[in-house]
This record gives C-alpha cells, structure tokens and sequence, in this order.
C-alpha cells in the first residue's frame, strides 16, 4: 500500500490498521486474558506479537460494524500513548 507523501513526511511512526468485526475483537480481549466484565481493560494488546490499539471507532461495511484497529510498524502502543490529565487523576 503506498502512504501519501505528505502523511509519511508529517508522522514521526507509521502503522496499519484493520477493520474487525465487533464480535471478533471480544474474542481478541479473551485469548489475551482479559474479563470483558473488568472496570478496566486496555485499549492496546499485542495480537500474533504486533501491538494493536483498539480505537472504539466502528464503521459499517456490508451491514456488519467493524472496530478500526491500527496496527504500530516498530513502536509499542504503550510508548506513545497520551492519556487526558482526567485520566491520569482517576488512577
């Protein structure tokens, strides 16, 4: 897939994505051990060794919603991630 020039020359990392039917990306979260029910989940997890962040984004193709995940090319999710200071004051 060629990226546009300008994007590469603007972002200092650079990913994929995927889109994911809803259902599926549950049974993502179980294989890496988590409890759906938990107060809290990550919203990054490494899938076949790739670091995935789960953007809670969802569009529609063909009558079925998709999750768009993006997938990091050589950096962790967990490096770069910003959090809100609300966030962070929650914790």
């Amino acid at each position: 897939m060629n990226l546009p020039k300008k994007l590469l020359d603007l972002s200092p990392v650079q990913g994929s994505y995927c889109l994911v039917e809803r259902n599926k990306v549950n049974d993502l979260y179980r294989e890496a051990g988590f409890d759906l029910d938990a107060e809290e989940i990550p919203n990054f997890l490494k899938v076949d060794g790739a670091d995935c962040l789960f953007t809670e984004n969802f569009v529609e193709k063909d009558g079925k919603e998709y999750e768009i995940i993006m997938i990091a090319n050589g950096f962790s999710w967990e490096d770069i991630l910003v959090y809100d200071e609300d966030e962070l004051e929650d914790e």
